[in-house]
């Protein structure tokens, strides 16, 4: 992972990259690592003191429209949407007096799917999806149903209980009408942004979602020997039940995996995977915050969300990539490669077992 990490780092040209795999099944973290590092024989000589923390666990951001995959599930899982729903989408909605649009490559106003709002990456779509769980419109119905997935379901904000230190658990917003454009900021969060959560978060969040509806732990120690030479293993340990149901775990499956064959077929060739092996995920492109409020024009992180298995989900991994300077979307261009040289490693070492 640490020469995946590295080599994209020189590619996308970016400022940093942290990145996790994680067994869908156990919350085992099989790989954790970040990029640039350091040399522990050399820690005096190290001018960028964040290199000595674990950006997986400790750096929390706006994740972007990977976060579509999360608000999907939610919809799903609600009732308010199936999988082959259509929806007219207006290339736009006016929300607190602030207008939420879409990138261009949606070509406008026209009738979408769930499918193509999570491969189009509707930012208009998302929003779509949160006014369902208000009954058409975003309100306090909708803001409370959605903060209740966010944080009681997906257990976003808090903690992980990673065996880690400076964990980061950015607080979600609150649903309440604040009188600060409140309905603005839910509808930001449905696409990824007026949120912050770290790598590990969204990989355990993600896991719940793909693997029937479980959340985790996610968890390093194997198993902890005492002085006297007692051995006592760790075992997976089980946060939430019923986050979604199997049957939303199996229609994002198959929603996830439609991703990644369209965006093979638009061109991202290194998205190629044997027809043995199960592959979906969605990129995102965060805009990132202004110090002094706002969101710089021309400044973008990139993440991406994804899974890789056989006949079940197996591995899922999630890529932050901090300002990359690669063309285009940051989420496609500076993620999504990551992310499938992760994936075709664990492939090629045989580390995923393949359909049947």
């Amino acid at each position: 992972m640490e020469r995946i990490l590295k080599d994209q780092y020189q590619k996308t040209k970016s400022q940093g990259l942290s990145a996790v795999i994680m067994d869908v099944n156990t919350g085992r973290i099989k790989a954790m690592a970040n990029y640039p590092t350091y040399d522990p024989a050399k820690y005096q000589s190290v001018s960028d003191p964040r290199v000595f923390q674990n950006g997986t666990v400790t750096e929390a951001i706006e994740p972007g429209s990977s976060m579509k995959v999360l608000t999907a599930a939610a919809a799903l899982d609600l009732g308010v949407v199936k999988p082959d729903t259509t929806f007219y989408d207006p290339g736009h909605w006016i929300v607190d007096g602030f207008n939420i649009t879409d990138i261009e490559e949606d070509r406008g106003a026209r009738t979408q799917s769930i499918a193509s709002l999570l491969n189009l990456s509707l930012n208009t779509g998302a929003t779509w999806l949160l006014m369902q769980m208000g009954g058409g419109q975003i309100n306090s119905q909708a803001r409370t149903t959605w903060y209740d997935y966010m944080t009681n379901h997906y257990r976003l904000g808090k903690p992980t209980g990673v065996e880690q230190g400076y964990e980061a658990a950015v607080p979600i917003p609150k649903p309440q009408d604040n009188g600060a454009a409140i309905d603005l900021t839910y509808a930001n969060t449905s696409f990824g942004q007026a949120l912050q959560i770290t790598p590990l978060q969204m990989a355990a969040a993600d896991s719940a979602v793909l693997n029937g509806g479980t959340y985790y732990r996610p968890y390093l120690i194997d198993a902890k020997t005492d002085t006297a030479g007692k051995t006592t293993s760790n075992h997976p340990k089980i946060l939430k039940k019923n986050v979604v149901s199997s049957k939303v775990s199996r229609d994002m499956r198959s929603l996830l995996e439609y991703v990644v064959k369209k965006h093979y077929e638009a061109g991202f060739s290194y998205l190629n995977f044997s027809s043995n092996y199960s592959v979906g995920g969605k990129p995102g492109t965060a805009e990132v915050a202004q110090p002094g409020g706002g969101y710089y024009k021309n400044i973008f992180n990139g993440t991406y969300a994804g899974f890789v298995g056989g006949d079940q989900p197996q591995y899922v991994i999630v890529v932050y990539n901090i300002r990359p300077g690669a063309p285009g979307y940051a989420g496609s261009y500076g993620g999504q490669p990551v992310f499938a040289d992760l994936a075709h490693m664990l492939i090629d070492n045989s580390y995923v077992t393949p359909k049947r």
